[in-house]
């Protein structure tokens, strides 16, 4: 790391955002999703110098993609449950932290307990800025929802910045910034997108947003294995597997689709339902034609599992865990 100082911002500072001047009366100021004595960073153990081989740099770019790809999922369904009034919305807080925690701890091998600590006050602080945003929208309060678009603007260039400096300057403050911006757009339109009643539009957003964060973990991974040859060694880009990132996106895609059909059938909405519907039937079509008949029976088999448990927020996240590297195997094997 340089010497250059991370920047850091005050776990709590900039939490709410608020408003006045709206439209329908001031929306309450949000509650924080995460509770502010949170201190993963603090089981994280210092990054030693010469500690060897980690992961290759390809499995760390899986690793990412996995993680943040979650991220972009569970935070547009949070969003949706505010501007719903709240209805589910606990059961996706509690994995949006938990997902949190596992970034930060990734965070944490790469760069120590510092720079994890300096990363999840930044990444806790812009999934605020989102729950902000779908509360504001959700009362018509115009001036919250604006503050809430501002203090995004903000953490676009301060996360930039962050990993810009982490990196040693590998990732690049103008690269980073682009695709931070990508990722911010895409969820505040789903949030609106939903809002209006687009369902279908929605959905097909949310979905750009959860495979765009392969964009972003190629950017972070390639510019940590850049920076770190010997712990992260090879190419994020390796070619002895590179049909394993489609195979893992567009299998991940059918569970998170299956997911949509089991909430929008429990919500009982129509439009909702059949908009889910019609995504599950694409999502499933790509992923067949990457991965084994075997193992897109074995995914079939335990996709009932949604209309067995009463969340499907935790079943989902369950199949991604145990079941999607299982279904993946055959495309995620070295070709050599």
């Amino acid at each position: 790391m340089t010497a250059r100082r991370l920047p850091v911002i005050v776990a709590g500072a900039l939490l709410v955002v608020g408003g006045c001047g709206a439209d329908k009366g001031a929306a309450d100021v949000a509650e924080p999703v995460f509770a502010l004595d949170r201190d993963i960073a603090s089981q994280i153990v210092d990054v030693s110098a010469d500690r060897g081989v980690v992961m290759p740099a390809f499995d760390l770019r899986l690793l990412l993609q996995a993680l943040l790809s979650d991220h972009a999922t569970l935070s547009n369904e949070a969003m949706r449950r505010a501007i719903d009034g709240d209805r589910g919305v606990d059961s996706t807080l509690i994995a949006l932290t938990d997902n949190t925690d596992q970034i930060t701890l990734a965070i944490g091998v790469v760069y120590g307990p510092d720079g994890a600590n300096a990363f999840d006050q930044l990444w806790t602080n812009h999934i605020e800025f989102f729950n902000s945003y779908a509360r504001a929208i959700e009362a018509e309060d115009s001036a919250a929802a604006q503050d809430a678009i501002d203090a995004l603007g903000h953490y676009e260039h301060d996360f930039s910045d962050f990993v810009d400096v982490a990196s040693g300057g590998e990732a690049g403050l103008e690269s980073v910034l682009r695709e931070l911006h990508s990722h911010v757009t895409q969820l505040l339109s789903q949030a609106d997108l939903w809002q209006r009643g687009d369902y279908e539009a929605a959905i097909a957003v949310a979905d750009d947003a959860f495979r765009h964060m392969d964009a972003i973990a190629v950017m972070l991974s390639g510019a940590i294995a850049a920076q770190q040859a010997e712990a992260f060694p090879g190419d994020v880009d390796d070619p002895d597997r590179s049909s394993c990132v489609s195979a893992r996106l567009d299998v991940a895609s059918w569970i998170v689709a299956s997911a949509d059909v089991s909430t929008a059938e429990r919500l009982g909405r129509g439009d909702y339902l059949a908009a889910a519907i019609a995504a599950l039937e694409d999502a499933e079509t790509k992923a067949v034609d990457r991965i084994e008949p075997a193992e897109s029976q074995e995914l079939r088999s335990a996709l009932p599992a949604f209309d067995a448990a009463p969340d499907p927020t935790s079943v989902r996240a369950q199949l991604i865990a145990d079941v999607l590297p299982i279904v993946t195997a055959s495309a995620c094997v070295p070709q050599s």
